[in-house]
């Protein structure tokens, strides 16, 4: 199968259904009641109320954010190869058209709020769009991540990014779509020694210096590149590694596990 299977959407319907909206345009209807009823770690969805009010999208499948903070290791995701796949496809339950389930935000008025240019340059390197936890270098060597789910795929390298801050939020602008983004810290960059091929819940990865680490938890993103750069970021006890504009959850293997 040449696409690899992403949502951008999730709705939950009736008798612990969710309609899983793909980037393709496609929607598929999970019928999520057998797997609750064997038990397991899909047991906590029984409550109706936490089925429906958790339910979200997280790295790109459908997910229950138990947690309460978009903590993409603590929460309950299904994968997404397995429900294109596998389950119905529907038509759209909401009866909506794409311009109605993904509205263009209003622009924010240029009065009375206040609106400061942080940055006005480049991105650096190659730019896939928006995403969640999505994280962007720009050519001053300041790194950014965005801060609330918004899909959008655009590929390009080096396009031209702003940065404003307006009325004390950063807001990133992009060929003329917007996200609001939080300046990044303590970034570590480190270059892969050898071929990478993406992330499936098993990968490791030797650096140029010789660590090696490996992913925590299940997440399917797929991408191959050889000898690539790619940057460490610390969030909150989540250790996560960028490369090539995706992510996974990582750690690193002590030198005598190696």
């Amino acid at each position: 199968m040449d696409y690899y299977p992403e949502v951008v959407q999730a709705v939950a319907g009736d008798g612990y259904s969710v309609y899983a909206y793909f980037s393709d345009g496609s929607i598929r209807k999970v019928e999520m009641k057998p797997l609750i009823d064997k038990g397991g770690v899909f047991a906590q969805l029984s409550d109706a109320a936490l089925f429906d009010n958790c339910l979200t999208v997280m790295g790109g499948t459908v997910a229950w954010d138990v947690a309460g903070n978009r903590d993409e290791t603590r929460c309950i995701d299904l994968n997404p190869f397995n429900v294109y796949e596998n389950c119905e496809p529907v038509s759209d339950p909401l009866g909506e058209t794409d311009e109605e389930r993904f509205p263009v935000s209003a622009e924010v008025p240029e009065e009375p709020v206040v609106r400061k240019v942080v940055y006005d340059g480049y991105i650096d390197g190659s730019f896939y769009g928006f995403d969640d936890q999505a994280v962007f270098k720009t050519q001053d060597g300041s790194y950014w991540r965005q801060v609330n789910y918004r899909y959008w795929e655009y590929i390009t390298h080096n396009p031209k990014v702003l940065i404003e801050d307006v009325g004390g939020k950063l807001m990133m602008t992009v060929a003329g779509e917007t996200t609001e983004v939080e300046r990044l810290d303590g970034v570590e960059e480190v270059t892969i020694d050898g071929e990478f091929n993406g992330w499936n819940g098993k990968r490791s990865y030797k650096l140029s210096d010789g660590q090696q680490w490996e992913e925590i938890g299940y997440r399917y993103k797929y991408r191959r590149a050889d000898n690539p750069d790619a940057f460490i970021v610390r969030h909150g006890e989540a250790t996560l590694m960028y490369v090539d504009g995706i992510h996974a959850r990582v750690e690193r293997v002590k030198e005598d596990a190696v």
